[in-house]
């Protein structure tokens, strides 16, 4: 008879121990956080990466290292353009926008596609409910930054009407 083991996924404390060891290794102890291994930034990391708790294809430790991978490509291209702009860099930094990623009110103002967008006749129920959902996201940001649960709703839109036209969204 088979044997079936379940591993019970690990609480975000114990996340956090295992990427702050993983990165202690990884760098022999060298790299320090903006706001230290168990500060805001690395707790709201730890937090998104625990939502993924329960769905299927999740693995603790997988995820955890794929995490460090964005985090650790985020910084590599900081390190990068600082350095291209002349800019002194601590290399063995990981700031808040490494952890955590930029601003999103921020980041949509250099979207070519946004200004497109905006750029274009018409099209005002579209432009609003994309601004709605910018909105959407810098708030939650701001919710994870004050250590309070992201506001949950469906990211789903359905646009309709002849090519060339516009017609209001509805949410699906």
């Amino acid at each position: 008879m088979p044997h079936s083991l379940i591993f019970e996924d690990y609480t975000d404390h114990e996340l956090i121990h295992m990427f702050t060891a993983y990165v202690d290794k990884k760098y022999k102890g060298q790299m320090k956080f903006e706001d230290g291994p168990v500060g805001l930034f690395v707790r709201i990391t730890i937090r998104r990466l625990g939502r993924g708790r329960g769905q299927a294809g999740f693995g603790n430790a997988r995820a955890m290292q794929n995490l460090f991978m964005r985090i650790a490509d985020r910084q590599s291209v900081r390190v990068r353009q600082s350095r291209n702009a002349a800019i002194s860099v601590d290399n063995m930094l990981i700031n808040r926008d490494d952890l955590i990623g930029p601003d999103p009110s921020l980041a949509i103002q250099k979207s070519t596609s946004w200004t497109k967008l905006k750029d274009m006749i018409g099209l005002a129920s579209v432009k609003q409910s994309v601004q709605d959902l910018v909105d959407l996201i810098g708030t939650n940001f701001k919710r994870e930054l004050e250590e309070k649960e992201p506001l949950q709703v469906t990211l789903n839109r359905v646009f309709y009407g002849n090519p060339g036209s516009y017609s209001m969204p509805h949410s699906g």
